[in-house]
């Protein structure tokens, strides 16, 4: 039987992400090719809270699919596996900074910030196939990973759309936001 006092902490962990990222694009401004981790490596101050943040909120989120998403729909485990490997790459996300250019550090950022997006990605796939999932976020949860998907071959193969990396990489984490939320709250 899922903990219903832990419901609250998925919307809870949500929001304190949206106040993260509109608080680094605001005082840490670097366009919108630089990705969020790129606004937060513009400065040290910036870094620190990034991180401590992803840290401390990926654990309250974690714990929310873990404790209460997984049991109350009835998902596998290997759903709340998935969700531990992506709050993991969370946590070398924000450990490994994306200081821009070509260091070793900035690709190590990326492919661990790509591998969390597959993740995200994966997990969304799952609530399309989840048969305790109602209809209406399994229909929303199929049309964001389709998204993700097209997502996915733009930045393969249209090199101008990463000059907006922003506003779709804020795209895609809010799809996948969304999804979570849709499939915890409608009935």
């Amino acid at each position: 039987m899922p903990n219903n006092s832990v419901k609250l902490l998925g919307p809870v962990a949500i929001g304190v992400i949206v106040v993260l990222a509109v608080a680094l694009v605001a005082l840490w401004p670097r366009g919108k090719a630089s990705s969020l981790s790129g606004h937060a490596g513009a400065q040290r101050a910036s870094y620190w809270l990034f991180a401590a943040v992803l840290l401390l909120d990926g654990l309250l989120f974690f714990t929310f699919i873990w404790r209460w998403f997984v049991p109350a729909l009835q998902l596998p485990a290997a759903y709340g596996y998935l969700a531990a490997l992506g709050y993991l790459l969370q946590i070398a996300t924000a450990v490994i900074p994306d200081t821009g250019g070509h260091s070793r550090a900035s690709r190590m950022h990326a492919w661990v910030a790509f591998s969390m997006a597959a993740v995200m990605q994966l997990m969304v796939g799952g609530l399309v196939l989840a048969p305790h999932v109602a209809a209406v976020p399994r229909v929303f949860a199929a049309a964001v990973f389709g998204a993700m998907g097209v997502f996915w071959w733009l930045f393969a193969c249209v090199k101008s759309v990463r000059r907006h990396f922003l506003v779709y990489q804020l795209c895609y984490i809010g799809g996948f936001f969304v999804v979570v939320l849709a499939a915890a709250y409608i009935r």
